[in-house]
């Protein structure tokens, strides 16, 4: 029984012992962890004002290809009357053609 004894007082020591090494282990994990949550926070805070600027730039861009567009279709607006100005002005009175009856 001598043997048992010593061998129980061997692991009581030994888990003792490594009670300070996993309460250390523990302290720098729980270190970790809230340093990677203060992280998230941080980069998520960065992400919500990255989305806000990036809204607004898109804004900004969607109201220059407005813009752009109602001048296209200003400009277009203006050639088509143009041209159509153009050809009242320069087309040739309609002469009436013979039919092929009275053709000679």
């Amino acid at each position: 029984m001598g043997t048992l004894t010593g061998q129980m007082r061997n692991l009581a020591a030994d888990i003792t012992s490594s009670r300070g090494e996993r309460q250390a282990w523990l302290g720098a994990l729980r270190d970790d962890v809230g340093g990677l949550r203060a992280d998230l926070r941080a980069g998520s805070r960065q992400r919500r004002l990255w989305v806000k600027s990036l809204r607004g730039e898109v804004g900004r861009m969607c109201g220059e290809i407005q813009a752009d567009l109602r001048g296209a279709r200003r400009a277009w607006q203006e050639v088509t009357a143009t041209r159509t100005r153009f050809r009242a002005a320069t087309s040739p009175a309609k002469r009436a053609r013979p039919s092929g009856k009275h053709r000679k």
